[in-house]
């Protein structure tokens, strides 16, 4: 019996130390500083700066619908079209999931484009293995910002950091600034209905 309550007692403890990794990286809504991406896909340069900048937590302000982008920050985003959704998407190379979704993703990025929607795919691979990736990803014609962050900042800043991809976070971008609407964590079909009628709210 003594030896059974010290096995449950040793169960329990690990159970939390388990869940204390799984959730210890549990990712903000927004960078605690702001973050900066090169662009590496060549599609994707010939719409946008060589560099695009995610604004950080700390230049938000707390409202009754979360948290919002103060009206001074700034975004980079094309001058063709008004953004009003901002779909940021997190990928691997060693992640099939994340793989599988991509065509998808482009698809409804090359529709959805010209009515205010931004999509930018921020690449988490090693920098070591980064140029596979974005090599797999330029043959299959990926138009979006295929995103690589600064070797120091993947290291160090929570945001971009996470035990389970993808995920994937909708912002709402507004008069008053940016807003996030959802996260979803897991594979998404980018070309269903209801991911659809979600977006087409969020621009009306």
């Amino acid at each position: 019996m003594k030896y059974l309550i010290i096995g449950l007692l040793v169960a329990i403890g690990f159970s939390f130390i388990v869940d204390g990794i799984l959730f210890s990286s549990k990712k903000p809504e927004l960078p605690s500083q702001g973050l900066s991406f090169s662009v590496q896909n060549s599609l994707a340069k010939e719409q946008y700066p060589a560099e695009l900048t995610l604004p950080s937590s700390q230049t938000t302000q707390t409202t009754n619908q979360g948290p919002e982008l103060k009206k001074e920050e700034k975004f980079t985003f094309p001058s063709s079209f008004a953004t009003k959704v901002l779909i940021v998407n997190f990928w691997a190379n060693w992640c099939k999931y994340c793989l599988d979704e991509m065509p998808s993703l482009n698809q409804f990025y090359n529709t959805y484009k010209s009515k205010g929607v931004d999509v930018w795919a921020i690449n988490l691979d090693s920098p070591e293995n980064r140029q596979k990736a974005f090599q797999k990803q330029e043959k299959l014609g990926i138009s979006f910002p295929l995103l690589a962050p600064k070797a120091t900042d993947l290291e160090t800043n929570d945001y971009l950091k996470t035990s389970t991809l993808p995920v994937t976070f909708i912002y709402q971008i507004s008069s008053t600034g940016l807003i996030l609407k959802e996260k979803i964590r897991g594979t998404i079909d980018f070309q269903e209905d209801t991911f659809i009628q979600k977006i087409e709210s969020l621009l009306r």
